[in-house]
């Protein structure tokens, strides 16, 4: 494996930043950036994505934990946290969880995974997704992410 690698699009060149360790895009250089193109055992954080109206986080990355060659674990994944008075944990789960039923009953983590966890003056709602793409490695990666974005923008409408 190879830690140096690099990732070319548009004749840009990017660098695994090694105090993260992974690569750093910005959403609107992405390009034609596929996600068969992310390097083996390498996480890409998309940078630039727009921050819903009061979340507190919002993070998405593409993610090739496999081989050279080899598409078993492209994803993507990422999620968005909220924070609401604690009064309102109970009324909050359960909504999120009847817009967003289970869509993997077979990972150890429901699909999106929903929970909860209590910070100073109220909790934090987090909600994050998991999606594969073993069996479409040419989806570009801006492409890929778009079910995250729409994601916190509908938690943030119909949610809170």
């Amino acid at each position: 494996m190879n830690n140096n690698r690099e990732i070319t699009i548009s004749g840009r060149v990017y660098r695994k930043n090694t105090e993260v360790d992974r690569y750093q895009i910005h959403l609107d250089d992405l390009g034609d950036f596929q996600m068969s193109d992310i390097p083996p055992h390498s996480h890409v954080e998309i940078l630039g994505i727009p921050k819903p109206r009061d979340a507190c986080e919002l993070e998405v990355y593409g993610l090739n934990a496999g081989d050279e060659g080899d598409h078993e674990f492209l994803q993507v994944y990422g999620g968005v946290s909220f924070k609401v008075d604690a009064d309102q944990r109970s009324r909050i789960v359960s909504r999120l969880r009847r817009a967003f039923p289970n869509m993997d009953e077979h990972g150890y983590f429901p699909n999106p995974h929903i929970s909860t966890h209590l910070v100073i003056g109220g909790i934090l709602a987090n909600v994050h997704l998991n999606l594969k793409f073993k069996d479409k490695p040419d989806t570009r990666l801006r492409d890929a992410v778009v079910p995250l974005l729409v994601l916190s923008c509908i938690i943030r409408r119909n949610i809170f």
